[in-house]
């Protein structure tokens, strides 16, 4: 006996079990999850503490995707006679990735950047991030009172678990 609802006389209709669509709508959301995450996030920052930061990054070091070479770096100009300190950024490191500083002592503060894609260098706590596109550097002037230890990282997606992390620390002078 054969089913003919399917409009053709002599051919059973198809039937697709519970478990078949369960697992193609599965496959579907799977596929959007990673098609959003995947998508470059167009963003950019102001402050990293004040109203122009971006919404969904909440004051910390999540994961965001770097802007491009029109990123604005959020730091001091640089400080004349005030010595050099660099760190260089590659894939996927700082080098060094531990500096020391005198505190209320200035330094300029160089990054620059050896490797083939945009790198940051954020230090979420003291609100100063230092942008760089391949090929380039960028310095900016700080100058910190409070003696402790401060962590920076590269923000762009991935880069910080990835070990683009430093630690700062700023000696008592």
């Amino acid at each position: 006996m054969t089913d003919d609802r399917s409009g053709h006389p002599g051919r059973p209709r198809p039937r697709v079990s519970g478990v078949v669509l369960a697992a193609v709508a599965l496959l579907v959301v799977a596929l959007v999850i990673a098609l959003v995450a995947a998508a470059p996030m167009a963003t950019r920052w102001g402050s990293m503490g004040g109203a122009g930061h971006h919404p969904g990054h909440g004051g910390g070091m999540g994961p965001m995707m770097g802007p491009s070479s029109t990123a604005e770096t959020t730091a001091q100009a640089p400080l004349q006679d005030a010595p050099q300190l660099t760190v260089q950024a590659g894939e996927m490191y700082f080098a060094p990735d531990r500096v020391e500083v005198a505190a209320g002592e200035p330094v300029n503060l160089t990054l620059d950047n050896q490797g083939q894609v945009f790198h940051d260098l954020v230090f979420a706590e003291l609100d100063v991030r230092l942008t760089a596109d391949p090929g380039t550097t960028t310095t900016a002037g700080l100058r910190i009172d409070e003696p402790g230890t401060y962590t920076f990282a590269c923000t762009v997606r991935g880069h910080a678990a990835a070990g683009m992390r430093g630690t700062l620390v700023v000696e008592a002078g």
